[in-house]
């Protein structure tokens, strides 16, 4: 196992000693390792085991790969929880930023929007298409009318999180 390095959970170690008394902590951990990869290989043959040797098999499997999820919750609990943490905060800044800065910023942009119309309809009024001086206002692109301060913070949860999962990389 030269240059190789693994990471055991103590309680993992603790019952592989339990179940190898006799053979020294190098030796067993080189046969985890080598045992290790060869769960690691998807079997050839996808159809169910049936005969006892097989069904042995297949439980290993499962117990490798309970073992290696159960290793990533443990190592990355840490991780786990700080990203909550995160999250949380960044839901509750969101909130108040809906209820503080939104309004106003919907008001502005009201008022902005009644003065372009004003001015457009000058133009329109001088014979003027406003359309010919720039590209055409899509006024239905930001909905400035509607008001977020009766908003679910369960119901935004839930869409941000359907958002996410739509967003998230992998099957």
């Amino acid at each position: 196992m030269t240059g190789r390095s693994v990471t055991v959970l103590a309680v993992d170690w603790r019952r592989l000693r339990r179940a190898y008394p006799g053979v020294d902590d190098r030796s067993l951990a080189e046969e985890a390792f080598r045992r290790g990869l060869r769960l690691a290989v998807p079997p050839s043959d996808p159809s169910h085991p049936t005969d006892p040797p097989a069904l042995r098999e297949a439980f290993v499997n499962l117990g490798a790969r309970l073992a290696v999820h159960r290793f990533e919750y443990v190592t990355g609990r840490d991780r786990f929880a700080s990203a909550a943490r995160r999250e949380a905060l960044t839901r509750h800044e969101h909130l108040r930023l809906q209820r503080e800065v939104l309004p106003g910023l919907r008001a502005r942009a009201r008022r902005l929007r009644d003065e372009v119309r004003a001015l457009e309809a000058a133009l329109q009024a001088r014979g003027v298409n406003p359309d010919a001086l720039g590209p055409p206002v899509d006024w239905g692109a930001v909905p400035l009318d509607e008001d977020p301060s009766g908003s679910d913070p369960a119901a935004e949860r839930e869409a941000a999180l359907r958002l996410f999962r739509r967003l998230r990389p992998g099957p």
